[in-house]
C-alpha cells in the first residue's frame, strides 16, 4: 500500500522508466511544484478528508500523467508479402497517416518465399522467419514482439488499449506486430515473440488483417487519449 507522495515511491522509478520528460522531477527525484521547491521530503499528496491517496489512487494519477507526457510510441508492423491491390494499399496508407500523430509507424514487408523454391513448407518458412527476425533485430533488444496467430490471445479494443498502456508505464515503447506468410511463421518467431494476439477464430486474408490491425491500432491511440472515435 502506498500512503505518500514524496516523489521517490513509485512515481520516481515508473515515471522515469516510462519515458517520461525528465523536467517533471527535480534532483533529488521528487516531483516539481509551481509554489515552492522541494527541501527534505515533498509533502504528501492528501485527498479529500485528508487521506492518504491508495495505489489505485496513484495508478489513476500515473495514468492522467501517462496521456500528458508519454514518450511517443513506435509501432512497426512486419508482414510478410507485399500490397499489390491498390485499395489495399489505400487502406492501410489512411491508417498509416492517422496514427503518425500519436505513434510513430512503419510497415516492413517481407518477401514471400515459395516453398517449391525453398523444399517444402517448413522450408519457406523458416526464411521467412529469419528474415523476420533480423528485422525484428534492427528494432532493438528491447522491442516488444506481438505475433499475430489464431491461437493468440482475443482483445476486445478497450482491452488492447489498455495494454498498450500497461506495457508504456512498464517501460515499454518500441513495439512490433508480426504478420506471417500464408503458411504460419517458423518457431524461431514463435520464441521470440513476447505475446500472441488474435483477431478471433475466423481467417482473415494476410492483405485485410494488415488493415485491421492498423485500424486497432489508431482505435487504440484514440481510446487512451479519450477522444471521440470509438463508440
Amino acid at each position: 500500500m502506498v500512503s505518500t507522495w514524496n516523489g521517490r515511491m513509485i512515481a520516481a522509478s515508473a515515471l522515469t522508466t516510462s519515458g517520461f520528460k525528465p523536467g517533471l522531477f527535480n534532483a533529488k527525484g521528487c516531483l516539481k511544484r509551481a509554489s515552492s521547491p522541494c527541501e527534505q521530503d515533498c509533502p504528501p499528496l492528501l485527498l479529500k478528508g485528508g487521506q492518504n491517496p491508495t495505489d489505485a489512487v496513484v495508478i489513476a494519477l500515473l495514468n492522467i500523467m501517462l496521456r500528458y507526457e508519454r514518450v511517443r510510441m513506435k509501432f512497426t508492423v512486419v508482414a510478410v508479402g507485399k500490397l499489390k491491390e491498390r485499395f489495399w494499399v489505400d487502406a492501410c496508407a489512411e491508417y498509416l497517416k492517422r496514427l503518425q500523430p500519436y505513434a510513430k509507424t512503419q510497415v516492413r514487408e517481407i518477401a514471400d518465399i515459395d516453398p517449391r523454391k525453398a523444399g517444402g513448407v517448413d522450408g519457406a518458412r523458416d526464411k521467412e522467419g529469419a528474415v523476420i527476425c533480423t528485422e525484428i533485430e534492427k528494432l532493438g533488444v528491447d522491442t516488444h514482439v506481438v505475433l499475430l496467430a489464431i491461437d493468440g490471445k482475443e482483445r476486445s479494443s478497450e482491452g488492447l488499449s489498455k495494454r498498450l498502456d500497461n506495457l508504456m508505464l512498464q517501460g515499454k515503447s518500441n513495439f512490433a506486430f508480426v504478420i506471417g506468410g500464408s503458411d504460419g511463421v517458423s518457431d524461431e518467431v514463435r520464441k521470440r515473440a513476447n505475446e500472441l494476439l488474435s483477431f478471433g477464430p475466423i481467417t482473415l486474408p494476410h492483405n485485410l488483417a494488415r488493415v485491421v490491425l492498423l485500424e486497432q491500432l489508431y482505435r487504440s491511440q484514440k481510446i487512451s487519449h479519450g477522444e471521440p472515435y470509438h463508440k
